[in-house]
């Protein structure tokens, strides 16, 4: 039997066991540690309404630092969102000696409502600038976009780069090389009704930007809430897909040129409990490959209404390749064990968690049980008769919703619920141990925000790839595909380990760290092949060592 084969019966092994054990049922298949006070975070954010993370090591230090985006005035009256003290802006906090601290001389001081962000190196020189989502335009009538000095202090560009629309209300960011220049461009997604005219920015280099929506062949009419961007069609070129009200649709792109894929417009739509209810939409979403067949699948989270009433699960859309010159997809979230949950999922992931080689699936609800916390994560369980299969241990955890709950507003349930939402919640080992961690910044001022450190106990290994340009391709990789392989495997479709694309700014108003984690289960050494995006270019690293960030660049 060959080794993936004999990874894929274990892990339905392990499954039937732990079924006929009740004790063993009971154990939590990823515990985590909250750590937020001992970071040094919570004095900084206690109060915050926080609607935009980013993960980026903004001064070169190594370390990786955060910026959370906040609603900086909330309008309204319930007191829920009555912050408990001055409301805290939008800004960077820097890793120091392993604590968070806020520099005053960063520069980034936001005093509006930032709905999303992401950490990117426009200018290829080595650092990492920032941009801004700005969902109230009345208030500083643009998005912001800073310039990194390479020391972690920001100057302001926002007026001069071309990349800030005034009287737009933006929420998702995309980040790709659209045109294979080797400038990472960017598509902003407007989520307001009836207002639609979501945007993408060519880079045209030192830091200048221009609107070439209707140049790249995309519609004017795209509205909606988050965004994902991988190349599903596996032609080189960057795809993206908008979730969030009417949107629900995917771009193909050819050679950079767009055009829907409409024959999957009624396989994306999605209907709501009640055509009144406005928050009855898709959300954030990602590409990955969950069944390791070497193509990105589809996962979407939601923000419907009263979930606890009329509970409703993300999706899961697996891609079955290309027919006839459209790629095709297909829902399988009933199929593969992904039930209802009782809350929003705004943010969505596809992760690795506990490093068996085998994505695992992930949305920002934490479960309170006793003194633990529990986010909902789906273990990724393997293939079973071609599917694969997904099991969910923290909602079992708490009594949730009764009567009494299904009888409350969403307002009441905030104090009074053992499960609760987050609106964003990036993924990232920031103590590089391996093991990927959460951030969850706080919606709500009066609840505290959560810094998750992943305690998941094994022995399995893991490689963390980091792919920089040289030449042709963006400094920060994105889009390069990381392929890995058992050692003496490299290439062989049926023994793929894992499959992924270097990406940021996927799930919801986050940004992540340009990296491909990658579990590797028992594995000791591995085979990885690099697919640079708009082009043929490859290359290839052979008997990998385990359990280390690998740096590879591209090759002139």
């Amino acid at each position: 039997m060959r080794e993936s084969g004999l990874i894929e019966f274990h892990a339905w092994l392990l499954v039937t066991c732990l079924a006929i054990s009740g004790e063993a049922e009971q154990t939590p298949d990823f515990p985590f540690k909250d750590v937020l006070k001992e970071s040094g975070l919570h004095e900084h954010i206690y109060g915050i309404q926080a609607h935009a993370a980013a993960w980026g090591d903004v001064d070169g230090d190594g370390a990786l630092d955060l910026f959370f985006g906040a609603f900086y005035r909330d309008l309204r009256d319930d007191k829920t969102y009555q912050a408990p003290r001055e409301p805290v802006p939008g800004r960077v906090y820097v890793s120091r000696g392993g604590k968070f601290i806020h520099d005053p001389e960063c520069g980034v001081e936001i005093k509006t409502d930032c709905t999303g962000a992401v950490f990117a190196d426009f200018d290829n020189d080595g650092d990492l600038d920032l941009y801004i989502s700005n969902y109230r335009p009345k208030e500083e009538k643009t998005n912001s976009f800073f310039e990194n000095n390479g020391k972690g202090h920001f100057k302001n560009i926002s007026e001069d780069s071309g990349a800030c629309p005034e009287d737009f209300r933006s929420r998702g960011l995309g980040l790709m090389d659209f045109d294979a220049d080797g400038l990472l461009d960017l598509f902003v997604v407007e989520g307001d009704r009836p207002t639609r005219h979501s945007k993408l920015f060519r880079n045209l280099g030192g830091l200048r930007f221009e609107n070439v929506t209707e140049k790249a062949g995309l519609p004017g009419d795209i509205n909606g809430l988050g965004i994902a961007v991988g190349d599903v069609t596996g032609n080189g070129w960057p795809d993206f897909y908008v979730g969030g009200f009417d949107a629900n649709r995917l771009f193909l792109n050819d050679k950079g040129r767009y055009r829907e894929a409409v024959t999957l417009k009624q396989l994306f739509h999605w209907q709501s409990k009640n055509p009144t209810w406005q928050d009855d939409k898709s959300c954030g979403a990602t590409f990955g490959d969950v069944n390791r067949d070497g193509r990105l699948d589809l996962l979407v989270g939601h923000h419907y209404k009263m979930p606890w009433r009329y509970p409703e699960p993300f999706r899961l859309y697996l891609n079955d390749g290309m027919k006839g010159g459209e790629p095709v997809f297909r829902n399988v979230t009933k199929e593969v064990g992904l039930e209802p949950l009782t809350s929003k999922a705004p943010h969505v992931e596809i992760q690795d968690f506990d490093n068996d080689g085998w994505p695992d699936l992930y949305t920002t609800i934490i479960v309170r049980s006793g003194e633990s916390l529990h986010p909902v994560i789906y273990k990724n369980l393997g293939i079973r008769d071609g599917l694969p299969r997904f099991r969910e241990r923290a909602s079992g955890r708490a009594e949730y919703p009764t009567e009494e709950h299904q009888r409350m507003t969403v307002h009441e349930l905030v104090n009074n619920s053992p499960v609760r939402y987050f609106g964003v919640g990036p993924s990232c080992d920031y103590d590089g141990d391996g093991r990927l961690d959460l951030m969850l910044p706080a919606w709500w001022p009066r609840l505290p925000s959560l810094l998750l450190k992943n305690m998941t106990p094994n022995s399995n290994h893991w490689l963390r790839v980091k792919v920089v340009g040289e030449k042709s391709l963006n400094r920060m990789g994105i889009g390069a595909r990381v392929s890995v392989f058992p050692a003496g495997r490299l290439g062989e479709a049926s023994s793929l380990i894992s499959c992924q694309e270097i990406a940021t700014g996927y799930g919801y108003a986050s940004s992540h760290d340009a990296v491909a984690h990658i579990g590797l289960g028992t594995l000791e050494s591995c085979d990885i092949a690099i697919e640079l995006p708009g082009s043929e270019s490859k290359m290839y690293r052979k008997n990998v060592q385990v359990d280390q960030t690998l740096l590879i660049k591209e090759e002139i």
